[in-house]
This record gives structure tokens, C-alpha cells and sequence, in this order.
């Protein structure tokens, strides 16, 4: 986090590098994130954050998702896109939670 992050100069913080290079490095990957909730599967539960989320809600998502009845988007309040980082306990007991329903 720290050579991520740098300090603006009114005391506040900054991606250290563009915002279109931290973009480039998502777009250009190669995962096809739909295929692989519509495959068949366990149930998936999605943190969503309240400001900032870069998922979008279960409405706005793609109707098969919500026919399909095995996902599951809850939305964390006061979180932002760095939720991992701002609830690492609520993250770490679902992820607990995933491996003993697996």
C-alpha cells in the first residue's frame, strides 16, 4: 500500500500512478468474470461497497444472474472499493465461511 499511495499537498492521498494506467491494468486482463457466475456452481455472495463499489448491484447485473438463484450481492456500509482492506474481518469469516460450505 505504501508505493501505491502517495501525499497530496493538502494532506490527503493519491494514487501513485495515473488513473488510466491503474484502468489499463483491469481492462487488459483476461478472465471473463460473466461466464464463470453463469457456469453452474456453488452459491457466490458478493461484498459490494457502498461508495465507490466497482461491482455493480444485483439489479443492474445481468438477468440470468438473479434467475440463476445462486448469487448474491450485499452491499457493506460505509465501505468503499477498498473494502478488503476497510473490513478485512467481515471479508476473512466469508471467506471462512465460502471454504466450509465448499
Amino acid at each position: 500500500m505504501a508505493d501505491a499511495f502517495r501525499e497530496r499537498s493538502d494532506g490527503g492521498v493519491e494514487l501513485a500512478c495515473s488513473p488510466e494506467w491503474e484502468v489499463s491494468n483491469f481492462v487488459s486482463h483476461g478472465h471473463d468474470s460473466w461466464s464463470a457466475l453463469l457456469a453452474p456452481g456453488p452459491p457466490v455472495r458478493v461484498l459490494r461497497a457502498e461508495h465507490g463499489s466497482t461491482c455493480a448491484s444485483l439489479a443492474a447485473a445481468d438477468t440470468e444472474l438473479s434467475a440463476a438463484g445462486r448469487i448474491s450481492v450485499d452491499q457493506v456500509k460505509a465501505a468503499t472499493h477498498l473494502l478488503p482492506m476497510e473490513h478485512p474481518e467481515l471479508v476473512r469469516l466469508e471467506l471462512e465461511r465460502a471454504v466450509e460450505t465448499r
